[in-house]
């Protein structure tokens, strides 16, 4: 994460009643003196999130802990969201995992990881998280998984939390592709040749 991007937490309880969700949340971050708030929502599917826009000044968490509706968030969790990018390794983990589900490739991207499946582009792995195009098939296969934007700015994704259940994520992978349009052919190269 870098200066000026936002910063999400997201956790999961009970969806409030009524038409309107009126949620008293908070995270506070500190650092030395210095203290921000941010307010939290209710987003839909059970999650309540909290969003803080980052600058400098407010890099230096210091501790975790929760008070009354206030979280407090330790510097170590921030620390590795502003340092992190995919770690290769966790990509070629849920690649093994994915090897009955066809053709599986990945592709470096922005400093993260597009996930391809006989060519077709179906995941993006993002701070070691596994994020799986929404399907209606995809839906019906695996009914309740979170839904999160795998960065600021993209839509929803289907977030795969558990990627040790092999038989299940192939199940998805499988089921999402069959909906997913077949990639374009791509056009070939002219070189150009001076006259």
């Amino acid at each position: 994460m870098r200066q000026y991007e936002t910063f999400e937490l997201a956790f999961s309880g009970a969806a409030p009643k009524g038409s309107e969700a009126q949620v008293n949340q908070e995270a506070v971050f500190e650092n030395g003196e210095t203290k921000v708030r941010a307010k939290g929502f209710y987003a839909g599917n059970s999650t309540y999130k909290v969003r803080l826009l980052f600058y400098s000044c407010v890099l230096r968490i210091a501790s975790l802990f929760l008070v009354g509706n206030v979280v407090y968030f330790i510097w170590e969790r921030i620390r590795r969201k502003l340092e992190m990018a995919s770690k290769v390794e966790f990509v070629e983990f849920v690649v093994d995992q994915l090897q009955e589900a066809g053709t599986i490739t990945y592709k470096k991207m922005f400093g993260e990881y597009g996930l391809y499946c006989n060519g077709k582009i179906f995941s993006l792995i993002c701070d070691d998280q596994f994020f799986v195009k929404i399907t209606k098939a995809g839906r019906e296969t695996c009914p309740g998984l979170m839904e999160a934007p795998p960065y600021e700015g993209a839509k929803n994704y289907f977030l795969v939390e558990d990627v040790e259940d092999r038989e299940t994520l192939t199940r998805l992978v499988v089921a999402t592709c069959s909906e997913l349009p077949e990639p374009k052919p791509k056009k070939p190269k002219t070189v150009k040749t001076s006259s």
